[in-house]
């Protein structure tokens, strides 16, 4: 198969994964976001283009902690050099870029290596960056036939990820591997 070839079967997958997910998000959290940001409430996620990149440029002139370490653009384009079965998504409502994420193959799982909120967001659309990168991870998962979500920047989320979202921790014994957490799929 051809690297042209791959890439676009992967680009479906991709595509399929945040239309399932859009949905689920659109009417899981549809009416909150509705509240909090006004607009339609609905979600929409693609893979992460030029108006996403556009998009976050004014957080990193906000106090982001850990983020300012993350260049998107040097980011996206790593990962697309790398391989062609990465994630890759902005989540969008309406107009605003509510978060993005990236991560690398795998070949039971599906990784997260990055990902990032918007800083300016309030409650309760805040505490939903982790679950909307969860459902667009788990919706790749359910669409590539994997059977588990890694996030592999463990300092990031809080006991949110690890409690109701049902992460668990691992510490891998090989010490040249980085700890991560694990949530396996039903």
């Amino acid at each position: 198969m051809s690297k042209r070839d791959a890439e676009a079967r992967y680009r479906a997958a991709r595509n399929e994964a945040f239309r399932l997910a859009g949905q689920e998000l659109s009417e899981s959290m549809g009416d909150e976001l509705r509240a909090s940001l006004g607009g339609s409430g609905v979600v929409s996620i693609r893979d992460i283009d030029m108006e996403a990149l556009r998009a976050v440029e004014p957080w990193s002139r906000r106090n982001r902690g850990v983020s300012q370490e993350w260049e998107w653009d040097e980011m996206r384009a790593y990962f697309r050099r790398k391989t062609t079965s990465r994630i890759e998504a902005a989540i969008w409502c309406d107009a605003r870029l509510l978060a993005l994420m990236i991560g690398g193959p795998c070949r039971h799982c599906c990784r997260v290596d990055y990902w990032e909120g918007d800083p300016t967001l309030e409650p309760p659309v805040k505490g939903f960056v982790e679950t909307m990168v969860t459902t667009v991870a788990k919706a790749y998962c359910l669409v590539q036939k994997h059977a588990e979500i890694r996030f592999m920047e463990p300092r990031q989320p809080t006991g949110l990820l690890l409690n109701d979202l049902r992460y668990e921790s691992v510490t891998p014994n090989n010490k040249h591997e980085q700890p991560y957490l694990r949530r396996l799929l039903d």
